[in-house]
């Protein structure tokens, strides 16, 4: 079984097509469905995640052919989608120091 969809609205990777400058993307994903008989359990195993964007003119973009900046964004702003508790902190103590205070370490 394969599912495909679009990037939901509100999320991270939502923004990434304007700001690579397609006009749109797609998400898509297999899902393997299995049951086993003897316990009486199903499961689902999902796999082959892959993004594809639409230029303008209508053309598609498979992930694995963006450039390598997008494709590290890319995989930061999935990661943050998927682990919503997670914080990005850049340089929180720049700019901390006071008037008079000395390096915590001497060279």
């Amino acid at each position: 079984m394969n599912s495909t969809s679009q990037a939901y609205a509100g999320s991270n990777i939502s923004h990434l097509p304007e700001l690579f400058g397609f006009a749109g993307m797609t998400v898509g994903m297999t899902v393997l469905e299995s049951f086993d008989d003897a316990m009486k359990q199903r499961w689902y195993e999902l796999g082959h995640l892959a993004f594809s964007f639409t230029r303008k003119d209508g053309t598609v973009q498979r992930h694995d052919l963006l450039r390598f900046g997008q494709k590290r964004l890319l995989a930061f702003m999935y990661y943050l989608d998927v682990n919503p508790d997670f914080v990005v902190a850049d340089e929180l103590v720049n700019g901390c120091t006071t008037p008079g205070s000395r390096p915590a370490s001497r060279p």
